[in-house]
């Protein structure tokens, strides 16, 4: 059985789209766990309704105080009761084989790999050739962007070992990005690359995504924790890779060090590229963050 998890906040318009998708899938062998992260909107009167109705799957809801996106993970893996996991967004969709695609590919992964990982159906993003060169290998999951040039995708884990790594709760903090999880889990394995897409993505202006820098300025601590984790990641790369993906993480950690009044020198890896790159990281800064600073 597989859990789709769903954590939501104030997303009572959106999340119909979605049970409608999962209400329609072709194979039911599944559970939806939506996590409710605080909503001041009608969501829980929503959801407490669907409680009450019949599903041709489990229907699990629960809610927290508001502690941010990375926090409803950890609880919806805590309530999962099944053998893989994969979150669903709640502006997201699934075409109504999706399940039956994941079904049928956890039959025939290795028991070496960490997961399994799709495209993601974008608007925004045509990387379908991209996908179709590593189809069928087994990847680090940190690669798909920084080698393979894919910013998102549609992710299937095993709960085992998710559940062995929790997201971190930074103090004053609410928002910590997801790969946080994948640089752990790039240490522990291969993902295997299936290149069947069923996961619709439709991002919202209210999202995460669309509002990003926001969400770095609020939340430095953490971001500059999974910053300085990807620098070290990056010396594994080929050389050209190597050199560019330490700049442009230096160029970020500038930049918010500069946004949030931090030293600069405390925080980059590597102190003489870190004053180096200060020139262009003032630009970033700037561009960046400059509208969210308090006056």
């Amino acid at each position: 059985m597989i859990s789709i998890f769903t954590p939501t906040y104030n997303r009572a318009e959106l999340l119909p789209k979605l049970k409608k998708s999962l209400d329609q899938q072709t194979c039911t062998d599944f559970e939806w766990i939506i996590v409710d992260d605080g909503s001041s909107d009608s969501t829980m009167e929503l959801l407490d309704s669907w409680k009450k109705e019949s599903h041709p799957y489990n229907l699990i809801v629960d809610k927290q105080k508001n502690q941010g996106k990375h926090i409803a993970f950890n609880h919806g893996v805590k309530l999962t009761s099944s053998e893989w996991f994969i979150c669903v967004d709640s502006d997201d969709l699934l075409t109504k084989e999706a399940v039956k695609i994941m079904t049928e590919d956890i039959e025939k992964v290795s028991d070496a790999n960490v997961g399994i990982v799709y495209p993601q159906i974008q608007k925004e993003f045509n990387v379908e050739k991209q996908w179709s060169k590593i189809d069928g290998r087994d990847i680090d999951i940190v690669d798909l962007k920084e080698l393979y040039g894919i910013p998102e995708s549609a992710i299937l884990m095993r709960t085992k070992i998710i559940k062995d790594l929790p997201f971190p709760k930074f103090k004053n903090e609410k928002f910590l990005p997801e790969s946080w999880l994948y640089q752990k889990l790039a240490n522990l394995g291969k993902f295997h690359v299936r290149n069947t897409p069923f996961y619709i993505s439709e991002y919202q202006l209210t999202g995460l995504t669309a509002n990003v820098w926001k969400l770095w300025y609020n939340n430095p601590v953490g971001v500059l924790d999974v910053l300085t984790k990807k620098y070290a990641q990056f010396e594994e790369y080929p050389f050209k890779n190597k050199i560019i993906g330490k700049a442009k993480v230096l160029i970020n950690i500038d930049a918010l060090c500069m946004a949030t009044n931090r030293s600069i020198l405390k925080v980059v890896p590597s102190k003489i590229w870190g004053v180096f790159l200060m020139i262009p990281a003032i630009f970033f800064s700037k561009r960046r963050f400059s509208k969210f600073k308090k006056l």
